[in-house]
């Protein structure tokens, strides 16, 4: 602060106290205005923790469309029901739940699977976790409500127009097809055959037969395909099996095969059971293959009857579709 000027015997310019107050203020100034040097830096923080890793690949070998065993990459995060989608590529993957993951060998086994795209056998796959989906996001604010506008005036009735025809009811419960075959159809050893179908029924909806054995589905959707088959041994005495199963689109389906036993000649089978099969884009079809095992003779027969008496005619195929989802 400022020394006021007095007067000692002499003038204000040249008051000794004065004078040195002056100084002390401008010395005092400067060093306001002098920067001391910078600080040294601090340490750096440590690195936080490594996220969750999932993403890996496979060289295991497995069929699209089953659950099973593959070995992955060590150390992952992956934990007991969790959703895995296996790829082998765009068109060829699943999504299945993980039943366990060995993270030191990198064993991973995992259930059915919930959704399937393809089909076929691999052996190159990449693996990850199935994302799930996000929650909702919040509602955006409503914009303001518009000025209504003046009501126009009600114009004059129009005459009534005539009454249409009513339409053909659509099929209950969905796409279906019932066939039928009256021919006798034998084995031969070795060889894969296809079960024809000779016949179809009048209802039929959406469902049908091409080329005498193809039971094609014009709309895509989830069926049902029952079918049973009357059978005979009719030659030789040494015991013979047969297997039938399911293909797709002139592909066999993956753990669809059955055995059925033939203990001598002149005994009757009717192997019957019912597949449930999905199809994704129009007219696919299913065909019933069969094959009798190539150390017997040509003796198993696919036999058809005429009507006797109070007995109806015997099919020696029948096959129903229907569709369930």
């Amino acid at each position: 602060m400022p020394i006021p000027s007095r007067q000692i015997g002499w003038s204000t310019e040249s008051n000794l106290l004065w004078e040195v107050a002056k100084q002390l203020e401008k010395a005092s100034c400067q060093l306001c205005n002098i920067v001391g040097p910078a600080g040294t830096s601090g340490s750096s923080g440590s690195s936080g923790y490594a996220g969750d890793t999932y993403r890996t690949s496979s060289t295991s070998e497995f069929t699209i469309g089953t659950g099973g065993t593959i070995t992955v990459g060590t150390g992952l995060s992956y934990t007991v029901a969790q959703d895995i989608i296996i790829a082998y590529d765009i068109n060829n993957h699943q999504i299945s739940m993980i039943i366990s993951y060995d993270s030191v060998t990198g064993v991973l086994v995992f259930d059915t699977p919930s959704e399937v795209t393809g089909l076929g056998t691999f052996s190159s796959w990449i693996v990850n976790l199935s994302g799930a989906a996000g929650g909702n996001g919040s509602s955006g604010s409503s914009g303001s409500s518009g000025s209504s506008g003046r009501s126009g005036t009600s114009g004059s009735s129009g005459t009534s127009g005539a009454t249409g025809t009513s339409g053909t009811s659509g099929a209950a419960g969905g796409y279906l097809g019932s066939f039928y075959d009256t021919t006798n159809q034998t084995g031969v050893a070795g060889a894969v055959l296809t079960m024809g179908l000779n016949n179809s029924d009048p209802w039929n909806n959406g469902v049908s037969i091409v080329s005498g054995n193809q039971i094609t589905i014009a709309n895509p959707g989830v069926y049902n395909i029952a079918f049973s088959a009357q059978m005979v041994k009719n030659g030789g005495n040494t015991a013979t099996h047969i297997h039938i199963w399911l293909a797709q689109n002139g592909t066999s389906i993956p753990i669809t095969g059955s055995q059925i036993g033939f203990p001598s000649n002149s005994v009757y089978v009717v192997p019957a059971w019912n597949f449930f099969v999905k199809t994704t884009t129009a007219n696919e079809y299913f065909q019933l293959k069969w094959e009798i095992n190539s150390n017997v003779d040509n003796a198993i027969v696919m036999t058809s009857a005429a009507a006797t008496g109070n007995i109806p005619a015997i099919p020696g195929l029948i096959v129903t579709v229907n569709q369930v989802g």
